[in-house]
């Protein structure tokens, strides 16, 4: 359980009125407007004037509201789920129960500022400094030009303001928590303004490693810095806006375990062994967590630069947006799911291991072996995106689009595709090889174990032993166009939707929160 002390905000606004005046940041900001405008379909509206299901989270609800993940954001967001395991690897956001199609995750698109989060591995990044959360549910690749069959997230960054303004926030907790934010925002001359904006959060995970109790799993740290500049309000026919950030964040093991053929217990029987080949029912929570200690931490890094252009002419609106990506994401994983390691016999080269796959020949010994996992993916994406429409309060409204995106990426594909593994030899000796473990039989030979490739003897090293790789490039031209027409005829959707409390597995990191405003 963790426990969050105190939680401080701080909120300076220096106008023209009220210079030098000091206030409290109140979390409700009841005199502000509470009017949400969305940009689901590329233009600013009112949620009741979008004939889409969209959820919008306000900037009250990020950060010290409680929302500072997209783990956090579905649980705020009915129909969204959002799971992040090993460092992001493999963790992507499901809309409506529909599944990634592939390993891409496309069906759920992630956008940060309009620009598109490529590494599917690093798309949980801190929301840092928003104006809103958008979460639109339904396909929408004719709009934001990327296969978002499901649906998409878009954060919205804050525009810099008029005004100038200074706010800090604070927070500290239990096992070791402790969060710092800040923004400076307003015009830095008569035709420019610009804001910044920092972050920086840690924490302990909640549980400890039985083998190694002085070590906590589910630790994290991540600092993040964005900024923007932008023409003011008064500037001319002519907008521009610049935007980046930059993230960098690192976690260890989450805390968890695997269930072997030990406790299967339906699916096909091997007539042999007698072992089922699925577990069916609600799996078994134990009290402690027994993974290999000392597995390096998870990385990522990602950072982006947008363009944004508008201007009005001749009763046409016209926008213009670039963008440059890149990020990259490192995972580390105790791929066996325990201290001891898994089970192998081990047979000697030459000898007893000629025989395999005849499970007749004994092996010398059975011996545990310690198997981590390491996964790398690295993303850059270069986009260029162009809109005409009607002005705003046209009567008649239309709008024409295109966009075109070149995307490199790079992911290890030698055996097994996409990863690579190093196993701790141990005493195994240089003419020995592991032979994978016969069900029915422990004492005989089987098979010639995969792990024989990543095999390392050094126990200082990171045991991680690196395949030869192969560089996958990709280099697609995407073009997407659309013609919209909008009748003046508004329908309304009345939504009820029901908040369920889930509780998955044995989660102890309940917070509690006391907050000072």
């Amino acid at each position: 359980m963790r426990l969050v002390l105190s939680s401080l905000d701080i909120s300076i606004s220096l106008g023209p009125v009220f210079l030098g005046a000091f206030a409290w940041a109140v979390q409700a900001q009841a005199a502000e407007d509470q009017t949400i405008i969305v940009t689901a379909r590329r233009e600013a509206e009112r949620p009741i004037n979008v004939p889409l299901k969209v959820d919008a989270v306000s900037a009250n609800a990020i950060g010290a509201g409680g929302v500072n993940n997209l783990q956090s954001l579905a649980a705020h967001v009915p129909g969204l789920s959002f799971e992040s395991i090993w460092g992001g690897a493999n963790s992507f956001p499901v809309l409506r129960g529909q599944n990634q199609p592939s390993i891409a995750g496309d069906s759920v698109a992630m956008f940060i500022d309009g620009v598109y989060q490529t590494n599917r591995d690093a798309i949980d990044v801190d929301p840092l400094d928003l104006e809103r959360i958008e979460v639109v549910h339904g396909p929408q690749s004719a709009l934001f030009g990327h296969s978002s069959f499901a649906g998409l997230i878009h954060y919205v960054s804050a525009r810099p303001t008029e005004a100038e303004l200074i706010k800090s926030s604070i927070d500290a907790g239990t096992d070791n928590l402790f969060g710092l934010r800040g923004i400076l925002s307003g015009p830095i001359s008569s035709a420019l303004k610009a804001r910044v904006a920092f972050s920086y959060r840690r924490a302990d995970g909640t549980h400890e490693i039985q083998a190694a109790p002085s070590q906590h799993l589910g630790n994290y740290r991540r600092s993040a810095i964005a900024g923007s500049l932008a023409t003011r309000d008064d500037a001319g026919p002519l907008s521009m806006r610049i935007s980046g950030r930059y993230e960098e964040s690192r976690s260890n093991q989450p805390p968890f375990f695997t269930l072997d053929y030990h406790d299967y217990n339906c699916g096909g029987r091997d007539p042999a062994s007698g072992v089922w080949s699925y577990f069916c029912g609600k799996a078994p929570i134990r009290d402690h967590i027994s993974l290999s200690p000392d597995i390096p931490n998870s990385r990522t890094r990602t950072g982006q630069i947008a363009l944004h252009l508008a201007t009005e002419s001749a009763g046409l609106e016209i926008r213009s947006d670039t963008s440059f990506y890149r990020s990259s994401a490192i995972s580390f994983r105790d791929f066996d799911g325990s201290a001891d390691g898994e089970l192998y016999g081990v047979c000697i080269a030459g000898f007893n291991c000629t025989g395999v796959n005849s499970l007749t020949i004994p092996v010398i010994r059975l011996q545990r072996v310690n198997v981590v996992q390491r996964r790398s993916l690295w993303a850059q994406e270069i986009s260029q995106e162009l809109r005409v429409s009607s002005t705003p309060g046209a009567r008649f409204r239309w709008q024409l689009g295109g966009t075109a995106f070149w995307t490199k990426g790079r992911l290890q594909t030698t055996p097994p595709a996409g990863l690579a593994y190093g196993a701790d030899g141990g005493i195994l000796t240089s003419d020995e090889r592991f032979s994978s473990l016969v069900l029915f039989n422990n004492q005989r030979v089987g098979p010639p174990a995969a792990i024989n490739a990543a095999v390392t003897y050094d126990p200082d090293a990171m045991q991680i032993m690196q395949n030869d790789t192969v560089d996958h490039f990709q280099y697609p031209l995407n073009l997407t166009a659309e013609i919209r027409v909008t009748r003046g005829i508004q329908d309304v959707d009345l939504v009820f939707s029901i908040l369920d409390r889930r509780i998955l597995g044995h989660d102890r990191d309940t917070a509690f929160a006391l907050e000072i405003h």
